[in-house]
């Protein structure tokens, strides 16, 4: 059973990405921050989330956990409020390839020859966070959860960093944004069992008009009395709008594994 669920963790956690604590990936800037305003740290922390119809991006990813390791190329498509689908490549053998639709996981294993066909209240169960369609679309395109303006987000400036604290249903989550360029570098989700998803975002480049997006994500999914499993992904390529095609089957010959 905890094979199979690092195995499957390993296939679809990939892009799944959330935070951490407040690391910065920027380079060194002399002089002293700007001094920052609530108001001004929300603006620019929603302006880091983007809509879209087709997201797609092309990645390099390692993934490490006391059982797995491995690295490989994956590829994501999302077609907004329809289905995200995915597949991962070592040496250019495809190892996996998932879809996702409002209701549904499907998940097929090349090199193992079994497949996976779940209920989505399956990806809250494995991640230990309440997660549902349009959380899971968004996240995989790098937009984040947004706090409440309302006084229950907590602001403060620490030299370089500003934070944000807020409550959101069952989770905490912290986000770190850097003073100077207002850019998001970590957010750190806890729920109250104390899960943890952490994420460190880098190497932000700006994709025609609109805001920059984070190339370089490192997610480290910690529980508590349980193994730490860290996934680093190097983003290649990100198309936005563009239509794209999602073939998925299952052969007939494959087993089906339940997790």
């Amino acid at each position: 059973m905890i094979h199979r669920l690092f195995a499957f963790c390993c296939s679809f956690v990939y892009f799944l990405f959330l935070a951490t604590s407040c690391k910065t990936s920027a380079a060194l800037q002399s002089g002293p921050a700007p001094q920052r305003e609530k108001a001004e740290v929300l603006k620019a922390l929603t302006r880091h989330n983007i809509d879209f119809t087709w997201f797609t991006a092309k990645a390099d990813a390692h993934f490490e956990s006391s059982e797995l390791s491995g690295s490989g190329a994956l590829q994501l498509r999302i077609r907004k409020d329809s289905l995200v689908w995915m597949t991962g490549k070592k040496f250019s053998i495809e190892g996996f390839r998932s879809i996702i639709n409002r209701d549904s996981f499907f998940m097929v294993n090349r090199l193992e020859k079994y497949y996976h066909a779940e209920d989505n209240r399956l990806l809250s169960h494995t991640f230990g966070i309440d997660l549902n369609f349009e959380d899971v679309q968004h996240l995989l395109a790098g937009n984040m959860f947004l706090p409440d303006t309302n006084d229950s987000t907590y602001f403060v400036q620490n030299t370089d960093k500003c934070i944000l604290t807020t409550q959101m249903a069952n989770l905490s989550i912290v986000y770190c944004l850097d003073a100077r360029t207002l850019q998001l570098n970590t957010v750190d989700i806890t729920d109250v069992k104390g899960r943890k998803i952490e994420v460190v975002l880098g190497n932000y480049k700006k994709i025609k008009s609109l805001p920059s997006l984070p190339y370089n994500r490192k997610y480290t999914f910690r529980e508590p009395g349980s193994e730490t499993s860290i996934l680093d992904i190097k983003i290649e390529e990100v198309e936005l709008n563009v239509a794209k095609s999602v073939n998925f089957n299952i052969p007939s010959h494959y087993d089906r594994l339940r997790i």
